[in-house]
């Protein structure tokens, strides 16, 4: 289900019906709120706070299971890209009301589970998925796909990739679902480990869910089998909370709009 929370007035309004799963939801440079369920639909919220449909994969492209959303957000053309569960990577284009496939089984003649998007600049994409890490080039579509590899120190540390993350250096966060945390160093092209140590100031967790980054920019790490973890860039530092406590079964999606003082919240039961 979907809530808001007015930051002035502390109002909290439950914005879809309780029985509704939620996969992903994203807030635009806009204000606009969009949401996505595991059917393969794309929600948007009107200015009555009342859910529109926007778009419906299965109307689309068939009636499959191809077609969870699990993640929304906006390129820097002010188009939607849309990740899925096994059909990869969509593009939707507002003013042609145009979706394309970006990239997924057609091209890659295997079902792709994307996890998270980023573009971190003007020429590619970076995709979070079970498969890797993929570098999408946008100028002539053609990209690579980065695995673990056993010899490579300088590799990533697992395949099951879930979260990336730019930070004010161009530096890449990126969190994995059984090998902690790495960051890729845009200097060197290096990509280094955070992986779970028993010891202080050591990343507890190796099963990232989620990263974010605020204010000051410390880096926030939330894992299923660590707690919650905060890092600090400059120092390399890391201060652990609820070591004990799982961050699942319930995981809270939170999109804050650059346009409005509301936060969006989409809550979802593991169990």
């Amino acid at each position: 289900m979907l809530y808001y929370h007015n930051l002035i007035n502390n109002e909290i309004k439950q914005i879809t019906t309780s029985d509704l799963y939620i996969t992903a939801v994203s807030c635009t440079k806009n204000g606009t709120i969009f949401y996505g369920t595991p059917e393969g639909k794309i929600f948007q919220i009107n200015s009555s706070d009342k859910p529109a449909l926007l778009l419906d994969f299965q109307v689309k492209y068939g009636s499959k299971d191809w077609f969870s959303i699990e993640k929304i957000t906006e390129n820097r053309k002010g188009e939607l890209m849309i990740g899925t569960s096994k059909s990869g990577v969509y593009v939707y284009d507002f003013k042609e009301k145009t979706l394309k496939s970006m990239l997924g089984p057609e091209r890659l003649k295997q079902f792709l589970y994307v996890r998270d998007i980023l573009q971190p600049n003007d020429t590619e994409y970076w995709f979070a998925t079970e498969s890797g890490l993929f570098i999408y080039q946008i100028a002539d579509q053609s990209f690579i796909n980065i695995q673990k590899e056993q010899e490579n120190p300088w590799g990533i540390s697992d395949n099951a990739v879930y979260n990336i993350l730019q930070d004010k250096d161009q530096g890449i966060w990126i969190g994995t679902y059984f090998g902690g945390v790495n960051y890729y160093h845009k200097n060197n092209s290096i990509i280094e480990k955070f992986l779970p140590q028993d010891k202080p100031g050591s990343l507890k967790g190796s099963v990232v869910r989620i990263i974010t980054k605020d204010p000051t920019g410390k880096v926030w790490i939330g894992t299923e089998n660590g707690g919650l973890s905060k890092l600090d860039p400059s120092s390399g530092q890391i201060q652990n909370f609820s070591e004990k406590r799982e961050i699942w079964p319930t995981i809270i999606f939170m999109a804050s709009c650059p346009m409005t003082i509301n936060y969006w919240s989409e809550l979802s039961s593991m169990a």
